[in-house]
């Protein structure tokens, strides 16, 4: 189950922007941008917060609603348009293709970085620590993850999202930022109190996951930042030893490299400085 979940997670971006392939002429026009005619569809009576049924054997899973598609698309426009005649802001959208992934729209407009739709969305009162129901993943988590939105998470943090908000697995926004080499991303959230140290549930932190990554830039950021490069060595010590893929094995043996520098930088550090002069930042942190 848990391989399931991870396989979901990846995927889940892929997956949900595919659709469920049956959308009303509403939400056809909301895709295409075409502002004029879903204002025309609304006013002809045209349902803004039903969704489309993905399978007619199982009308309780509905994929697309109105504001969602606008959402994802970063379609603003119609975002307001909707919300302005009365879309429901927080309504989630799901489907049984998705495995119960129902995000909000907020959450799908943070995916795909659209700051424009994200700030019309906070600035209407859309809940930013909400979650969908299966990966308890939330806005501020998928922009740390899924792209370099720094504008848009500088907006969710500053609308009151957790940042140390945790995943099904207890990925923070941290660890996420780390592992998929978001450097500006993984600053503001370190300056916003992210917790350094923070653990998955596997015993990862983000300074494991950028060290086996090999997101050096974001290593050298996390150790200055005082993170404990003893629990990361730890965590991906034990990945090595325990994966039976080859590839991640030597990925963790090649982060476990990485960061023996540090330790051995910083105990040469601890020693008292030579006769030749003191010992500079940059001698500590290569």
């Amino acid at each position: 189950m848990k391989r399931l979940f991870e396989a979901l997670f990846v995927l889940f971006p892929s997956i949900l922007l595919s659709g469920c392939g049956t959308m009303s002429p509403l939400m056809q026009a909301i895709e295409k941008g075409d502002l004029k005619g879903a204002e025309n569809l609304l006013n002809q009576g045209a349902s803004m917060n039903a969704g489309t049924v993905c399978d007619p054997a199982m009308p309780e899973y509905e994929s697309y609603t109105a504001l969602g598609c606008a959402a994802k698309n970063g379609r603003t426009g119609a975002a307001k348009l909707l919300l302005d005649k009365g879309a429901d802001i927080n309504q989630k959208w799901g489907g049984y293709r998705f495995g119960h992934w129902n995000p909000t729209p907020l959450i799908l407009a943070s995916l795909g970085g659209h700051t424009d739709t994200v700030k019309l969305l906070l600035d209407r009162g859309a809940d930013v620590n909400a979650s969908d129901t299966m990966l308890g993943i939330r806005a501020l988590t998928i922009a740390s993850r899924n792209g370099d939105h720094t504008e848009v998470v500088k907006l969710l943090l500053g609308k009151g999202a957790n940042v140390n908000e945790k995943s099904y697995d207890g990925t923070t926004p941290l660890i996420l930022a780390a592992g998929y080499g978001r450097t500006g991303i993984a600053k503001i959230l370190l300056e916003r109190g992210a917790d350094i140290n923070a653990k998955c549930n596997t015993g990862s932190t983000a300074l494991s996951r950028a060290a086996y990554e090999g997101h050096n830039d974001i290593v050298k950021i996390l150790v200055q930042a005082g993170a404990d490069v003893d629990s990361a060595m730890v965590a991906l010590e034990i990945k090595a030893n325990s994966s039976k893929n080859e590839f991640s094995s030597t990925k963790s043996k090649q982060g476990v490299k990485s960061l023996e520098k540090y330790v051995k930088n910083r105990d040469l550090g601890s020693q008292p400085a030579t006769a030749g002069g003191t010992r500079s930042k940059e001698d500590t942190f290569p």
